[in-house]
Parts: structure tokens; C-alpha cells; sequence
């Protein structure tokens, strides 16, 4: 029996948590990460006015999706292995967003950047 849904049993997002925290603990990644995101997060305002969250993260993860498939593909998987390989890939990262946005939330760091998005929208623009 062959499914398109990712085994759920693979979906642990522990690795990229763990990955995360360790960059964290960088200054240099610190930086780099924080740097990043306050550029997906520019873009991202725009984005949200606009009510395209969903396709734009769609179209972005079929990308993420693409390059793990692309790897694997050039470490001899087979077209099928590689596709499965780029959906566990894809699964973690949405279990380890999901843990990131529980954990912000938590932090009340969420509810801060909903503020600053607020007040950025909320400024008139220069011209």
C-alpha cells in the first residue's frame, strides 16, 4: 500500500530544535539567524496584507522540499526514496514550526512581534 502522507512516525522535529538551540548559543549564528529573520519578517508584512500567508509558505516549502529532494537524488536515491525523503523532510519542519510557535507564545514573544507588526503597519509611509 503506497501513501502520499509522510509517516508520522518520522515527523520528529528534535534534530531542528536541537539544531536551532545550538546556533542560538553562537554569537555568530545568533546573528545570522536573527538578521534572517528580521528579513523573512519584512517581507513577511507584506505578505500577510495581502492574505497570502498560505500560499506564499506553500510555494516556499515546496521549495525547501525541492532542494531536499535534489539532494538526496544526487546521493543516488531513487526518484521514489527521494520524494520520501524530501516529505519527512517537510514534516519535521512543520512539526518543529509548530513547537517554535507554541514556544514563542509561551515566551510572549509572539504577542511582541504581533505588536511591532501593528505599529509598523500602523506608521504612514515616507516618501
Amino acid at each position: 500500500m503506497s501513501s502520499n502522507a509522510p509517516n508520522l512516525e518520522k515527523c520528529d522535529p528534535r534534530d531542528i530544535i536541537d539544531k536551532v538551540t545550538r546556533a542560538l548559543q553562537s554569537p555568530e549564528w545568533n546573528k545570522w539567524l536573527n538578521e534572517t529573520m528580521q528579513a523573512f519578517a519584512a517581507a513577511l508584512t507584506g505578505v500577510a496584507e495581502r492574505r497570502m500567508n498560505d500560499a506564499v509558505a506553500a510555494l516556499f516549502l515546496a521549495q525547501v522540499g525541492s532542494s531536499s529532494y535534489a539532494a538526496a537524488r544526487m546521493l543516488g536515491k531513487s526518484p521514489e526514496e527521494a520524494l520520501e525523503e524530501a516529505q519527512q523532510d517537510l514534516c519535521r519542519i512543520y512539526t518543529a514550526a509548530l513547537w517554535f510557535l507554541r514556544e514563542s507564545f509561551e515566551a510572549g514573544t509572539l504577542e511582541e512581534n504581533y505588536k511591532n507588526a501593528l505599529s509598523m503597519l500602523s506608521k504612514p509611509e515616507k516618501k
